[in-house]
């Protein structure tokens, strides 16, 4: 009786009375299988195989479908390996590493994939022509130990050797997250109009930050580098920037050099306003040698005003410099009024011309200035008064004027100055011999008078207004 073979092995069992004096040979052959298919590692050269190849189990003898750990190498192209044969139940441990995916199969049923640098634990059902081919474990997935992250996802920290919390925290969206500990991430954001909780230290109570319904446009609050003193108050520059102040001082202030729109600020209780009118021209001188007056300074104005009593918007006009009067004798022009909406007005310096200086309509004594609406500006001169311009603390400065001989006591062709303001700008000094006269100074200082025969007179500048709120 001949020998047979177990099927999926290939371990011949020898019949009963057969190969006498050989049995021995045999024997140590099914030891020499057993052991590879217990625990052979075997290579797979798949280098002439292109893209097909056949792994077979021979019966009785060693084979390369007989390894228990296959290690594929060499392969050229994408390889499917046909498991020998199809009737043979295997179990293999795979290493891929022949540098192309490889695909296993023994019949019509499933076959299994290991991709290149993949390790795959796979078993072959042996079923015949429709024979599969089955993956115990996916290497590329850990979804049967329970684990449902990514090789990615379990690679987020795969080589940071610092800040890894950091990088956690940028990457975190947790959803009503208690910290216990610092947070070094650049940014936290919480969303849907969520509140910032600052709790005590039971954590019963807190202090919670919470954004408007509604914010028309992103902004930050930058707070202070250092406290403040006592009883002070955060107060905003307007671009987000807060620092401390005093409850009382101005929490809003706007300035206008041109005609425009106040906008009266929300929250505040008082209002006010600082006007000056525009500055005069200067006369224009007839000859060499004329005296021709500077222009008078602009009128200066102060409101203290109720918020109440004042609109939401309020129309400023800003005084326009008055021109300087054209060469040959020509009078000045007067300067623009100043206006505040209807609550403050600022009259304009009055023109220099051929003997005298542009009056100011506020030309009066500073001791009578009451609080806390008042007008106060700089005169202009004239030949034969004073020759220079009239100084004030707050309204604009005159022009100054000049003389043509030394008659009146001031030297032939002396530059006379205009006059100085606090709060106002400098009158134009006067012309002389060599020099032209000079334009204003803003706000509101009047231009110098002419001297000689092609001297037109120095322009006025225009006014000013200033506004506080708090």
């Amino acid at each position: 009786m001949p020998s047979t073979y177990t099927t999926n092995g290939g371990i011949e069992k020898i019949a009963t009375g057969e190969q006498s004096g050989t049995w021995g040979t045999t024997t140590n052959l099914n030891f020499d299988i057993i052991d590879r298919l217990h625990s052979g590692v075997g290579t797979i050269d798949l280098s002439s195989s292109g893209a097909a190849h056949t792994l077979t189990t021979t019966d009785g003898t060693l084979s390369d479908g007989m390894y228990k750990v296959l290690v594929l190498s060499g392969a050229t192209q994408a390889c499917t390996i046909t498991v020998s044969p199809n009737d043979a139940q295997k179990l293999y441990f795979v290493d891929n590493n022949s540098g192309q995916d490889c695909t296993f199969s023994q019949g019509s049923g499933a076959n299994v994939t290991i991709g290149n640098g993949k390790t795959g634990i796979i078993f072959c059902n042996g079923a015949g022509s429709g024979a599969a081919v089955n993956q115990i474990i996916d290497t590329t997935s850990l979804v049967d130990f329970g684990v449902t992250a990514t090789s990615g996802e379990l690679n987020y920290v795969d080589g940071v050797t610092s800040a890894i919390q950091t990088q956690i925290d940028s990457k975190a969206n947790i959803a009503n997250p208690t910290f216990t500990t610092g947070i070094t991430s650049p940014q936290v954001d919480v969303t849907a109009q969520g509140d910032l909780r600052l709790q005590d230290t039971s954590g019963g109570q807190y202090v919670a930050l919470q954004a408007p319904s509604t914010v028309s446009s992103s902004y930050t609050l930058t707070l202070p580098a250092a406290d403040g003193s006592a009883s002070q108050v955060l107060a905003t520059n307007g671009s987000g920037v807060l620092s401390f102040a005093a409850p009382g001082n101005p929490v809003d202030y706007q300035e206008f050099t041109s005609s425009g729109t106040y906008t009266k600020p929300s929250g505040v209780n008082y209002i006010y306003v600082e006007a000056i009118g525009g500055g005069a021209g200067g006369g224009g001188a007839a000859f060499s040698g004329d005296r021709r007056g500077g222009g008078g300074g602009g009128e200066f104005t102060k409101q203290l005003l109720r918020a109440s009593d004042v609109s939401s918007s309020v129309s400023v006009t800003i005084g326009a410099g008055g021109a300087g009067g054209a060469a040959g004798g020509n009078n000045g022009s007067v300067g623009g009024s100043t206006t505040f909406g209807s609550y403050v007005t600022s009259r304009g310096g009055g023109y220099g011309s051929a003997i005298s200086g542009g009056y100011s309509p506020g030309d009066i004594d500073a001791s009578l200035l009451p609080f806390p609406n008042a007008a106060y500006g700089g005169g202009g001169t004239g030949a034969f008064e004073q020759f220079n311009g009239g100084s004030t603390t707050y309204g604009g400065g005159g022009g100054g004027s000049n003389v043509g001989s030394g008659a009146d006591g001031s030297g032939s062709g002396a530059v006379t100055t205009g006059g100085t303001s606090v709060y106002g700008g400098a009158g134009g000094a006067g012309g002389n011999a060599s020099t032209a006269p000079q334009n204003g100074t803003a706000p509101g200082g009047g231009g110098g008078g002419g001297y000689r025969s092609t001297d037109a007179g120095g322009s006025g500048a225009a006014g000013r207004v200033r506004v506080w709120g708090w």
